[in-house]
């Protein structure tokens, strides 16, 4: 006897909205069934890349016939990588469900797209049902780096950072942001997925176009963050990365020591260690090096105290020509304490270049041919003297230079 009620009555399933002279559309198959997950069962919330990420599924037979075989696998990203977890016998009345898990090892940071795909009846015609879910990965620490910051650009100049991906792959930076200061609103870098490539920089600035303009050698990626610029305090202030799972990447707490002339950028020395010790003034032409190897990068440590002055003798007329002394310092050591002091020749002190100053192992000074006091100096040799503390090797390193101020032809 067919029953005639409420509850054996459905709307119509099928594409056109109904069957006639077919079978119902809403008549069980002999073998059906779906999988359900949520993404509240990751056993791992937020894991680390290599760490297991453990997926809870359930398993509905809606079928009429008993399910008696399933395999489950995982399309990774795009379907690029496909991973078999689990194949076997089970015994699933019509009508019941079951619970089964998922493990997966990711290899790198950023959102994964995890397709779950599961079949049933293996010596019969597969019945397929998929699950789609997005599971966003913390990238390491350190592995998007600030490596240059033109915080005092001058009345004309455009503020930026230059950032670079340390890792051995690209990195997405959708959904990173950045804060400046304990309390600082977060700002979005960008709003759509936007790969950086590995070992490689690229830029943010509150003006692109006057950026472009100030290095037009510059063809690397440049962007204004979305969200609005956090204007760059000549006075300093800490700048915190996070990635697109809020996980803190790097912190800078930025000084304005670290570049004292407008026009002229802050660099990092070298990518490790992590301490503000580790940046100084550019010693570019154009005040920056953004895209390409900071001037003060150093790859080696020398043995001994190594200083390099050029051009010398110099002039200090406004020509535009060797206006400013470059004074380059190489320690023996990570990092150290100078002390520079220019005397002229009656041993009187005329100006100080760097007061006991932490700096990296190397690191840059000018001098533009004037005193302590802004006062242009006449022209002659001076001594430039040249005293470093080295923590690690629990001595002082002293240097003495002659440097000749001079006037062009």
């Amino acid at each position: 006897m067919i029953e005639d009620s409420e509850s054996n009555r459905a709307p119509s399933e099928h594409i056109s909205g109904s069957t006639p002279g077919f079978e119902n559309s809403t008549v069980p198959a002999p073998y059906g069934f779906y999988i359900s997950a949520d993404t509240t069962t990751l056993f791992s919330l937020m894991p680390d890349i290599g760490q297991t990420v453990s997926i809870a599924l359930q398993i509905h037979n809606t079928g009429l016939m008993e399910i008696d075989f399933i395999r489950i696998y995982l399309l990774l990203n795009d379907f690029s990588e496909r991973q078999v977890t689990y194949h076997g016998s089970i015994h699933l009345a019509p009508g019941a469900f079951t619970f089964s898990h998922i493990s997966w090892e990711p290899l790198y940071g950023g959102n994964h797209t995890v397709s779950i795909v599961a079949s049933i009846n293996e010596f019969q015609s597969a019945i397929h049902d998929t699950i789609t879910l997005t599971i966003p990965i913390p990238f390491p620490d350190h592995s998007l780096i600030m490596n240059e910051i033109m915080f005092n650009p001058g009345s004309d100049g455009a503020e930026w950072l230059e950032l670079y991906n340390r890792s051995d792959r690209p990195i997405d930076i959708h959904g990173w942001t950045m804060r400046m200061d304990k309390d600082g609103k977060a700002r979005t870098l960008w709003h759509v997925p936007l790969d950086i490539p590995d070992r490689a920089y690229f830029i943010f600035t509150d003006d692109s176009l006057t950026f472009k303009e100030t290095y037009p050698a510059f063809t690397g990626i440049v962007l204004q963050p979305v969200d609005g610029w956090h204007r760059l305090r000549n006075s300093g202030a800490t700048l915190r990365l996070y990635d697109l799972t809020d996980r803190l990447i790097h912190t800078i707490e930025y000084r304005p020591d670290w570049s004292p002339d407008a026009g002229r950028s802050a660099e990092r020395v070298n990518f490790e260690p992590f301490d503000e010790v580790t940046w100084g003034p550019s010693a570019a032409i154009h005040g920056g090096t953004p895209g390409e190897k900071n001037t003060l990068f150093s790859q080696h440590i020398p043995q001994r105290l190594h200083v390099d002055i050029h051009p010398n003798p110099f002039s200090q007329d406004g020509d535009g020509q060797n206006d400013a002394c470059l004074i380059t310092v190489q320690l023996p050591a990570a990092h150290g304490v100078l002390h520079a002091v220019l005397f002229d020749i009656k041993g009187r002190s005329v100006r100080t270049l760097a007061n006991h100053a932490p700096i990296g192992s190397r690191h840059s000074l000018f001098w533009y041919g004037r005193d302590d006091q802004g006062h242009r100096l006449p022209m002659g040799p001076y001594v430039l003297y040249l005293e470093s503390l080295i923590s690690t090797l629990q001595e002082v390193i002293v240097s003495k230079q002659v440097i000749i101020l001079a006037r062009s032809l």
